[in-house]
């Protein structure tokens, strides 16, 4: 509830990216899940900022199934992103922490 009092209504694009890559650096997944949602449903495409955040918040988190179902799906999508270096960089620290069968 604090957090949504503290962001109630973000208004454009980068306020957006700016809550995302913020919820992504503590780890709330959920959170910039939720976020990832409301900025599509406010007719923002989202970008390599957003996919990298997105990542980066399922290494801190430690939900790294949850990034490889993310990834998964943007990888399987034909309009999905062009990826670029930094996204790949948070893949490849998602696939580092992964634990060996």
């Amino acid at each position: 509830a604090k957090f949504q009092t503290m962001y109630p209504r973000a208004a454009s694009k980068e306020d957006f990216a700016n809550v995302i890559s913020t919820c992504a650096h503590h780890g709330l997944t959920d959170r910039c899940d939720r976020w990832m949602s409301r900025m599509r449903q406010a007719g923002y495409k989202l970008d390599n900022r957003i996919y990298e955040a997105f990542l980066k918040s399922c290494c801190v988190s430690g939900d790294l199934r949850k990034g490889e179902r993310y990834l998964n799906s943007m990888l399987e999508s034909e309009s999905g992103p062009r990826l670029d270096i930094g996204v790949f960089e948070q893949i490849l620290l998602l696939m580092s922490q992964r634990k060996s069968p």
